[in-house]
């Protein structure tokens, strides 16, 4: 990636740590996201630009996406839903 960079929800979760810490270290620009800071300063440590707060926040959202060659984001299904393989 020359220029950008990509923007990852949920980053310090268990898949979104792992394909933050990937870009990384494939020398990436990583913004990572997650609703607490301390969860995000470790990967802070490692050289991802955080941004902390909540995701039903639209203004934290566009903040966050704005300049972003692309997002990562894996929203949770509801498993109460009456049919959750569709859901």
């Amino acid at each position: 990636m020359e220029t950008g960079f990509v923007t990852i929800m949920g980053a310090p979760g268990n898949t979104g740590r792992k394909i933050t810490e990937g870009l990384l270290r494939a020398g990436d620009k990583v913004r990572a996201l997650g609703r607490s800071e301390n969860k995000l300063a470790e990967l802070k440590s490692a050289g991802a630009e955080v941004f902390s707060g909540d995701t039903i926040d639209a203004a934290f959202l566009e903040k966050a996406f704005r300049g972003a060659d692309a997002v990562y984001t894996l929203l949770p299904t509801d498993q109460r839903a009456s049919d959750y393989r569709a859901e």
